[in-house]
């Protein structure tokens, strides 16, 4: 698989299609290469939809050079919130400071 420099842009405006909508909780950090964004199913055929997309949106993480094991897709409980109880699709991107666009 060709690895490729990480783009916000591309990313963000390709996730925005696929989920349908923004996140309910964006964090851009893009100075420091931080970006984390949450979405909270409105319903479960929503969760439904997230839970399938969060596998597409693994295989397009995987073409970028990210920072891994630190970069994350997963839908499920909050991995940040250990008191959390919702599920949420919550992709978490590291990207190494020599890389980023």
């Amino acid at each position: 698989m060709t690895i490729g420099q990480f783009h916000y842009g591309l990313f963000s405006s390709a996730m925005v299609q696929l989920l349908g909508r923004d996140p309910d909780i964006p964090i851009r950090m893009g100075f420091d290469g931080f970006y984390h964004f949450v979405y909270k199913p409105k319903n479960k055929e929503e969760a439904e939809k997230f839970a399938g997309d969060a596998c597409t949106l693994r295989e397009w993480l995987r073409t970028f050079n990210l920072r891994w094991p630190d970069s994350k897709c997963e839908f499920g409980t909050r991995r940040t919130d250990p008191f959390a109880k919702d599920l949420v699709l919550e992709i978490i991107l590291y990207v190494p400071q020599e890389l980023k666009t």
